[in-house]
């Protein structure tokens, strides 16, 4: 027989004793009593009493009661009632402790009975048959069984009580064992026990039973009911038993005693334990606690919060190979035992999305330990998190992620560790808050930590990073990668990112971070700094920008093989003295400073090397400021010069340019803005380097020597194209002895005073440019090839007495230079410009020349289409504008004059008026007034029109008026503002202006019946006013101001021109102060928010610029939307963290923000303890689990309770997972898909236990927000 457990159990719960309700004891219908074997006489009418071991049986024939006083039965069927009526009912009532040893049945009777037990009275019935074979039950009852009040352990071969019957147990404290195939308890329809503390070893609860007060009576459960008081006794909960506490019921461990929990067993705690510490478990999921850490985890649930208890005393490995989060409270410790016989490391996390935190993790290290390979904390799993934790006392390394993914760490200290204080090893790390290293060792480099593959891991393919730009360090000597790192350097890429504090450097192919109060900054990446540019920008990714920090000057050239952007910061960069300073052999960009060098300043010489060079001053104090290109076949590059660069050759030329020798690919310079100047050429290709394209769009460029100068030189063959914005200058402007040359507008200049009767070249030179003094030259040189040169406007200005233009053929013979006129492969066609010399003979066709001046002429080309008043150089009949005549002067020229007409048209008054009829039926009359106001009148059939009146000032007052009689007036004023007044016939009016800065201020009104209109149809009211621009800068943004019934309010929607997911309306206050309106929202056509009477709002994209949410992120606009709405803040300044899991904590806080509350934290409490006050405060959220990770379902609850807990109607059958929604939260996720917050995966599942990330709760917080206000 066991030990007896629960016979001791004297119960100091307070026990209601049931009143047992009036029966009538029919004892005379009893056919016998038996008790212990003895048979009682004439039971139905005789009181006796019969001594049972060392108790007494009392026997009360008038109450059919029989009483138990501390017997010990031994025989057969020990206590049997026999009537043939199964209404007959007997009571028993039980003193002191009893016993019964039965080879049958304990008790038993084909009536009913009832068992009554006085205070601290209880039975022990062992009924086992085994000699017969038979199985038999402790108690048997054929009628209905009522037991009350006592403690009972029974022990059976079949049920343990088995009642024909109804059981009503109440009151009691049982231990129920039978085997596993028979039930512990069973009653008929009705069952009930109460207010009981019960032990049930069986198959379980009978399925006709209904059993009250949430007692589950199944196989190895038991359940405290009322308040009960833990026997002297027990200090044990069995194995495989789970314990319940209910709601309502408490348990209360005395001082002096202790419960713990043995292998396999839970307490789980829905009322209340009274144990002053007493409670002998580690750990605790939900309400359920457990014996140890390892039990916990081995019972938890993917994404279950275990909280420790208790400090956690470890003998061996501690595995977590689940979805868990361990949360110490900054209370409890995971320690080492002194006597641990563990081989691997002390805690190995394995799992992804594990979050151990607030907790100090202890190892255990003797005096005379080594180094080993085994750490305290090891984690292979991915998106781990280690938050608020104190590692020490490993043989090993601190911490090492090892091939584990996306983790984070925060405010982590490691100390008194014999290898690091933390390695990154074939893994993605991220830190904030504070990482502090204490007394760590490794060799040569203590306190250091470490980011590299380490040994043994060359299956790790993946990159391995540590970026602690937003955390702080302390007692970190360095940061670094070893030299064998980077074997594998580009399939195993590795990156450092650090904070403001460190300098990232290279030594002996190995990558050291250290801290910059030992190494100043020479560059930057973002908040990374480095010791050299040449690190920086080996360690740049592409698209990266390095930030040059100081002046510097360099030993060696500078090489940029990647598309980055080097920010030099208006800073100097200084070459060596024998080398080129910067090479690109890449794409990419350089702006905002200077590089100088006595050799060259920059050569950009790579295929499809196109460097943008932005707001520069590249100085050559030798002979070139930029090259392009080198001696060399193939495409060499190009360069686009822009933000007002400045570029010069002292020597030379201020650009170079080699052509690649290949037309079709060719060597490329565009010219934004900006001047490039040299001594002799401000420009220069080569004639032996074909293929080049040079297009200048604005700026200047000039060759400055006094003798010999030319400000672009184009031998080669390639194309010039020159447009309007460009100045050009040199003692000859442009000179082209090859290509294409194309020249759209601007000017050129040649500064040449000498009058060139012939070109000169000095006769020594075999190459070079000719002095001819014109502002364009157009040299033939045979071996250059053909020169096509198409001018189309420009102006062109020499030197009196030199042509403008000149055109000839240049050969050298034995005799030095010779002019071959006509040339034999060069055509020139001008179709407009102006020259200070007579273009005619190379006009074309379709053009004609006008002289203007006097003495000194200027010469325009024109098309031969609509002239007027001047004189021409050509017979320009038939080609006048309507009313100008032409007069042949007879000496090569022709006037043509004006001469207006007479007769009809023009009125009394002086008016010319002309009425024509348009293509469309619409009618266009002009009317002409004598101090030149011109007003133009469009009727069109359907009965709209529109009015232009031009006066002579330039002013321009456009009026529409659509077919309904709404009409729109806009004055446009020379200084460039305009005025627009929109008047509907509705009632509602605006006047918008835009001042000559392209200030944007509206005043709109609204009357009563526009509002009611828009109400009634549940849309907004459109704003009748122009659409506003979009701009960053809150000053510069538009300013709208809403006049509307008094004491009313109104959803208006401002029309916007080019919204952006960003754009946001602000709201003024009276006393200057502005606040975002977060439930505004965009549209197609602008900003919907809700605004009151005389309300004024400015509109901006408010959205945040985050290097980690590009332009082409699928996320961006949702995370614009939230950001400019102050919904989300950044990560950082500079980041956002898309994929970063979204705690409770941080969901509350923007509900919060969201509803206006103030989330600002009190001293000393949470940073979210503000937005969990307002969420319990508002049936949000319980406030529990603050830090854990929030899941979809959650996310979905908490909006669906702010929404007001509407309902739904619709079905989310069709989701794979449906089943899967926890019964809690299966409303708000059919809301949430109902209304578009949450849509299934691309399997289609909902994956309702899925954790929410940043990016993922920004994109549904949109939706919400354009549902609730929509």
């Amino acid at each position: 027989m066991r030990k007896r457990k629960l016979l001791s159990l004297v119960m100091a719960m307070a026990m209601v004793l049931s009143l047992l309700p009036m029966t009538v004891w029919a004892v005379s219908e009893y056919k016998f009593v038996n008790v212990n074997g003895t048979r009682l006489t004439d039971p139905g009418t005789t009181d006796q009493t019969i001594d049972v071991g060392s108790g007494t049986v009392s026997w009360d024939a008038d109450q059919a009661t029989m009483t138990l006083d501390n017997i010990t039965a031994t025989g057969s069927v020990e206590i049997k009632f026999d009537s043939p009526s199964a209404s007959t009912a007997v009571k028993i009532v039980l003193k002191g402790s009893n016993t019964i040893n039965s080879t049958s049945t304990g008790i038993y009777t084909n009536g009913n009975l009832t068992i009554q037990a006085e205070e601290g009275a209880s039975l022990l019935i062992h009924a086992d048959d085994t000699n017969w074979g038979n199985a038999v039950n402790g108690i048997w009852t054929e009628g209905d069984l009522t037991i009350s009040g006592g403690s009972y352990e029974i022990d059976s071969t079949n049920a343990a009580i088995h009642s024909y019957g109804t059981a009503t147990i109440s009151d009691t404290v049982m231990e129920l064992t039978c085997p596993e195939s028979y039930f512990t308890v069973t009653g008929n329809e009705g069952t009930t026990i109460q207010r009981s503390w019960l032990y049930a070893n069986g198959f379980g609860a009978p399925s006709t039973a209904s059993w009250t007060d949430s007692v589950s009576i199944v196989n190895t459960q038991g359940t405290v009911i009322g308040n009960a008081t833990l026997p002297a006794s027990v200090t044990t909960v069995p194995e495989q038993v789970a314990l319940t506490i209910p709601t309502g019921s408490s348990l209360t461990i005395p001082t002096g005693q202790t419960l713990s929990l043995s292998a396999g067993s839970s307490l789980t705690v829905e009322g209340e334990v009274i144990h002053n510490n007493a409670l002998q478990t580690e750990a605790q999921i939900g309400q359920t606690q457990y014996a140890t850490l390892a039990e916990a985890i081995s019972q938890a649930s993917d994404n279950a919060v275990i909280d420790l208890l208790r400090d956690v005393t470890l003998s061996n490995t501690l595995s977590i190979s689940k979805p868990v989060t361990i949360d110490g409270h900054n209370q409890y410790a995971i320690k080492e035992s002194d006597s641990s016989s563990r081989s691997s490391h002390l805690i190995d996390v394995s799992a992804d999305n594990v979050v151990l935190q607030n907790v100090k993790i202890e190892a255990y290290r003797a005096a005379e330990a080594s180094s080993n390979s085994n750490h305290a904390v090891n984690v292979s799993g991915d998106n781990v998190i280690i938050k608020n934790v104190t590692i020490s006392g490993s043989t090993g390394h601190g911490l090492q992620f090892y091939k584990a993914k996306n983790c984070q760490i925060e405010n982590v200290t490691s100390k008194d560790n014999l290898k690091t204080g933390l390695t990154v090893n074939a893994s993605s790390v991220t830190a904030t808050g504070t990482l502090t290293f204490e007394d760590n060792g490794w060799e040569s480099l203590p306190n250091s930590l470490n980011v590299g593959f380490g040994e043994n891991i060359e299956d790790a393919t993946a990159a391995s990073s540590f970026d602690f730009s937003d955390a702080t360090l302390n007692g970190v000597s360095v940061v670094y990668t070893g030299a064998e790192d980077f074997t594998n350097a580009d399939t195993r890429p590795i990156t450092i990112i650090p904070n403001s504090d460190y300098v990232l450097s290279t030594k002996d192919g190995a990558v050291l971070c250290l801290p910059v109060d030992t190494t100043p900054a020479v560059a930057q990446i973002g908040n990374v700094k480095y010791a050299s540019l040449a690190d920086a920008i080996e360690q740049a990714a592409p698209g990266a920008t390095v930030t040059l920090l100081k002046n510097i000057t360099l030993t060696d050239t500078v090489t940029i093989a990647k598309n980055i952007v080097l920010d030099l910061n208006e800073t100097t960069l200084t070459g060596s003295n024998s080398k080129t300073a910067v090479a690109f052999t890449s794409a990419a960009t350089v702006k905002n400073g200077t590089i100088t060098s006595s050799v060259l300043p920059v050569l950009i010489n790579g295929t499809s090397a196109v460097v943008t060079i932005d707001g520069v001053t590249l100085d050559g104090n030798g002979n070139y400021g930029l090259q392009i290109g080198t001696m060399a076949d193939g495409n060499q590059g190009g360069a686009i010069i822009k933000g007002n660069s400045n570029i010069s050759g002292e020597q030379f030329a201020g650009v170079v340019i080699w052509g690649s020798k290949n037309v079709s690919a060719p060597t490329t310079l565009v010219m934004e803005s900006g001047t490039i100047s040299g001594k002799y050429y401000g420009i220069s290709g080569n004639g032996s380097y074909d293929g080049t394209s040079i297009t200048l769009n604005s700026g200047s460029v000039q060759a400055i020597d006094s003798t010999d100068s030319t400000g672009i030189y184009h031998p080669q063959q390639g194309t010039l194209t020159v447009n309007a914005g460009v100045s050009v200058s040199g003692l000859v402007g442009i000179q082209a002895a090859g290509g294409t040359v194309i020249i759209n507008g601007g000017t050129v200049t040649s500064t040449d005073e000498t009058v060139r009767n012939a070109p000169y070249k000095n006769p020594n030179e075999s190459d070079g440019n000719v002095l001819d003094g014109s502002a364009l030259s157009l040299v033939s040189r045979t071996a250059y090839g053909d020169i096509n040169v198409t001018i189309n406007g420009g102006t062109f200005t020499a030197h009196d007495g030199n042509d403008s233009i000149k055109l000839y053929g240049y050969q050298k013979t034995s005799e030095g230079y010779q002019v071959i006129d006509p040339p034999t492969n060069a055509s020139l066609t001008i179709t407009g410009g102006t020259f200070s010399s007579d273009p005619s003979a190379y006009t074309s066709t379709g053009s004609i020349v006008k002289r203007d001046g006097t003495s000194t002429y200027t010469y325009t080309v024109l098309p031969k289409s609509g002239l007027t008043s001047g004189i021409y150089l050509s017979d320009p009949t038939g080609f006048t504008a309507s009313n100008y005549y032409v007069t042949n002067n007879n000496d090569g020229t022709w006037t043509v004059y004006y001469s207006a007409p007479s007769g009809g048209g023009s009125s009394s008054s002086g008016d010319k008026t002309e009425t024509v009829t348009n293509p469309d039926g619409s009618t266009t009359t002009t009317v002409t007034k004598p101090d030149g106001t011109v007003t133009e009148t469009t009727k069109n059939p359907d009965g709209s029109k529109e009015v232009v009146e031009t006066k002579k000032d330039g002013t321009v007052t456009t009026t529409t008026t659509d077919k309904a009689g709404n009409k729109t007036e806009t004055v446009e004023k020379t200084d460039g503002s305009t005025e627009t007044a929109i008047t509907n016939k509705d009632g509602s009016s605006s006047t918008t202006t835009v001042s000559k800065d392209g200030q944007v201020e509206a005043e709109v009104k609204l009357p009563t019946t526009v509002v009611d209109n828009a109400q009634e149809e549940g849309e907004p009211v459109a704003l009748p006013m122009p659409e506003v621009p979009v701009t960053t800068d809150e000053d510069d943004a538009p300013t709208v101001t809403v006049d509307l019934p008094a004491g009313r309010s109104a959803r208006v929607l401002i029309p916007v021109d080019d919204v952006t997911p960003g754009t946001v309306a602000i709201l003024v206050h009276e006393n200057g102060t502005k606040e975002i309106a977060k439930t505004s929202i965009t549209t197609e056509e602008g900003v919907v928010v809700t605004l009151s009477d005389g309300d004024t709002v400015k509109v901006m994209d408010n959205a945040k610029d985050f290097a980690d949410v590009p332009d082409a992120y699928w996320g961006s606009a949702f995370v614009d939307f939230a950001t400019s709405r102050g919904l989300f803040s950044g990560t950082s300044a500079t980041t956002f963290s898309p994929d970063l899991p979204m705690t409770r904590a941080m969901i509350v806080t923007v509900l919060a923000a969201y509803d206006g509350a103030d989330t600002t934290a009190a001293a000393g409490d949470h940073w979210y303890s503000a937005g969990q006050q307002w969420a319990m405060e508002n049936g949000v959220s319980d406030g529990t689990n603050m830090e854990g990770v929030l899941t979809r379902e959650q996310l979905a609850v908490m909006l669906w309770s702010y929404a007001g807990r509407p309902e739904t109607s619709i079905s989310l059958s069709r989701y794979s997972d449906a089943g899967s929604v926890s019964a809690w939260a299966a409303d708000a996720m059919t809301w949430a898909v109902e209304n578009g917050l949450i849509s299934g995966s691309d399997k289609g599942e909902l994956l309702p236990q899925g954790q929410a990330t940043r990016v993922q709760v920004a994109t549904i917080l949109m939706r919400f927000v354009e549902t609730t206000n929509g």
